[in-house]
């Protein structure tokens, strides 16, 4: 089978670009020729011109099309997978994809299908008003990103819905958790053709010692991640040590004294962070999909405290893998984490269920024969296609 894998990258690489790297290694080292296509929001974001451009293509880029069309008329493929389309490929690729006579995969890593943010939260707060209602109307209504940029997503989404494009040149839609499939299904989308396939990584060592010098919070510094929680969380429990990994709009934010701020890390750096914490912290107020903070923690064995949105429920299993709270309640956030750090059975017997977790349900060639089934259905037309 020949897979072209299709991304727009964003201007500050994160867990889709890795992802996508992911899946084609474990695709390839199953047998697949996979190949990948990848257009940069940073070009255009560096000349504005260009990103004048984009803005009036971004509704429906003939451009994006045609990228995607002259790549597979040299390089053939039975199915385009495509993950991020904003803003250079647009639904018009999807499009091309089909015209060619391939399959057309769509993966939802965020709700860009129906709200024009991306993660159903806006003005400090979750709403679902975009999936029933008017994704124009939420970009009208809700703050956090210039007024321009939300008409862009607001207009172009209105659009993508008012004519179905995504239930007419998608195939299969890979969802990474059963909550995104949820959502996905109240905004519209055929229901027949989504598929739950978890987000994997490649696991590292087991790690057998228990963390005991900090709790680890690793992620974009923002409001939605809960980064404020946090902290309040941690001026709580001034006896015990925070390590804040990541950068982000709050990172110039005032913090406690018992919380460090250390940054972005390479891989390997956070590896061993993780390796000697006594657990991680993933306070997320927005419905976070699957995040991967959450699931390296239990591969290397630790316990996670997080909060119970989105599919964060599906990767921590309260009292089994780790504890979850209401989001933006400090208090209760402040005492899941005490209760942790002041029992290390719990932490123990909570590090080995996430390891085994970990094993069975995130590894990434476990994703990638998933995803490789998804195709397979596709192309014999197991999944409903109109």
């Amino acid at each position: 089978m020949r897979v072209l894998l299709v991304h727009n990258r964003y201007r500050h690489p994160g867990g889709e670009e890795r992802h996508v790297e992911l899946l084609a290694h474990h695709l390839r080292a199953a047998g697949v020729a996979a190949d990948v296509l990848e257009l940069d929001s940073q070009e255009v974001r560096d000349d504005r011109i260009a990103m004048i451009r984009a803005g009036f293509r971004t509704p429906y880029s003939r451009a994006g099309a045609a990228v995607v069309r002259e790549r597979l008329r040299h390089h053939p493929a039975d199915v385009v997978h495509f993950h991020n389309l904003w803003p250079l490929l647009t639904p018009a690729a999807l499009r091309a994809a089909r015209t060619a006579g391939a399959r057309v995969a769509l993966t939802l890593h965020n709700y860009r299908f129906a709200c024009p943010s991306g993660t159903l939260f806006a003005n400090e707060r979750r709403h679902l008003s975009c999936l029933r209602g008017s994704s124009l109307a939420c970009a009208v209504r809700h703050s956090g990103t210039p007024f321009g940029q939300r008409l862009v997503y607001g207009v172009s989404l209105a659009l993508q819905r008012r004519f179905d494009m995504l239930n007419r040149w998608v195939d299969v839609f890979v969802a990474p958790s059963a909550y995104i499939r949820r959502r996905a299904i109240e905004a519209g989308i055929d229901g027949r053709r989504v598929i739950v396939v978890h987000n994997g990584i490649n696991l590292p060592p087991p790690v057998r010692s228990v963390g005991h010098e900090f709790v680890l919070y690793a992620g974009r510094l923002s409001v939605e991640k809960g980064l404020n929680v946090l902290l309040t969380a941690a001026s709580k429990l001034p006896h015990r040590q925070f390590v804040v990994a990541g950068a982000g709009p709050l990172d110039k934010r005032a913090r406690p004294s018992n919380v460090r701020l250390i940054g972005v890390v390479n891989g390997n750096v956070l590896s061993g962070l993780r390796s000697r914490s006594q657990m991680a912290v993933v306070p997320s107020l927005c419905d976070d999909v699957l995040p991967f903070a959450a699931i390296e923690s239990l591969a290397h064995s630790r316990p996670v405290v997080a909060s119970s949105v989105g599919g964060i429920p599906e990767i921590v299993v309260d009292a089994r893998t780790g504890l979850l709270v209401p989001p933006n309640d400090a208090g209760a956030l402040a005492a899941a984490i005490e209760r942790l750090c002041s029992d290390k059975t719990a932490r123990e017997t909570f590090g080995r269920n996430g390891r085994a977790d970990a094993e069975r349900r995130f590894d990434a060639r476990v994703q990638a024969q998933h995803v490789l089934a998804a195709y397979l259905a596709a192309a014999r037309e197991e999944v409903a296609v109109l």
